[in-house]
């Protein structure tokens, strides 16, 4: 999936759209999030955002920077805030996920916006997952896909997780991408791609590194996760003694390299 396909979700093009942005800085993950709130309410949608504090202070920051100040928000009746540790709460039952709990709690937020078109930023889902409890996780993101089936909104998930860890590629972070139809591993995408295929190049060979982006870059792959996040899950199920050199190369590239493109 290019970064235009990611752009297109948070455009609207897909009003039913399941997003997730993995993240390590939440800045990053603020200004994504209010990209898409800002977009939608430029289009006369609203927002529903269920998040913990310290990330709404950051998120409210963010959208103020793109003209949309607390008080423009509250003056359009716009946005909704919940926190996410109180809704997470709401959604147990005897400390465990409670279907019946979400459908009736997340049903009634989304009402209550009348049916005007809605786009939701929700990070109980990283709660959970933070906590080890993946797989409920995983659940809540079904609840949520079974959720659209009879409202209509789009969803954006954040996840804090390290793609450059094999044990994160290797674990959680395949199963969030199947559950979500857009996703975006690491906020610059560009540097991202360049920086996984100068380290597949320099770990592997000009010629292995090909191989294994032809690989997972075939024309019958579902394009709802990048290239370049697909080659790391592949090299870390596949080339074991290699992944970990590629993913650490990969980390520095992305963090302090320059651009790269593959064309050896």
């Amino acid at each position: 999936m290019s970064h235009s396909a990611w752009d297109a979700f948070v455009s609207g093009d897909d009003p039913n759209g399941h997003g997730a942005e993995i993240y390590s800085d939440a800045g990053e993950l603020a200004e994504s999030v209010a990209a898409f709130l800002a977009t939608g309410f430029a289009a006369g949608e609203v927002g529903l955002v269920v998040a913990t504090p310290e990330h709404v202070v950051a998120i409210t920051a963010a959208l103020a920077a793109r003209g949309w100040s607390a008080e423009a928000i509250d003056s359009s009746a716009q946005l909704l805030i919940c926190d996410a540790e109180s809704t997470l709460e709401a959604i147990l039952v005897d400390g465990a996920l409670s279907a019946e709990a979400f459908e009736s709690v997340a049903g009634e937020l989304i009402d209550g916006f009348a049916g005007r078109p809605l786009r939701i930023f929700g990070e109980i889902v990283d709660l959970l997952s933070r906590r080890g409890r993946v797989d409920e996780a995983l659940a809540l993101e079904a609840l949520w896909n079974d959720l659209q089936l009879t409202r209509n909104f789009s969803l954006l998930c954040g996840y804090g997780l390290d793609i450059f860890d094999p044990a994160v590629q290797a674990g959680p972070l395949p199963s969030v991408c199947r559950v979500h139809s857009h996703v975006l591993p690491a906020h610059d995408d560009a540097r991202f791609r360049n920086a996984v295929e100068r380290a597949l190049v320099d770990v592997l060979g000009p010629t292995k590194a090909r191989d294994v982006l032809y690989i997972v870059g075939g024309t019958m792959r579902e394009k709802r996760v990048p290239v370049a996040q697909d080659a790391l899950r592949w090299v870390t199920a596949n080339m074991p003694a290699q992944a970990e050199r590629i993913l650490t190369l990969a980390r520095s590239l992305y963090t302090s390299g320059p651009a790269y493109a593959l064309n050896a």
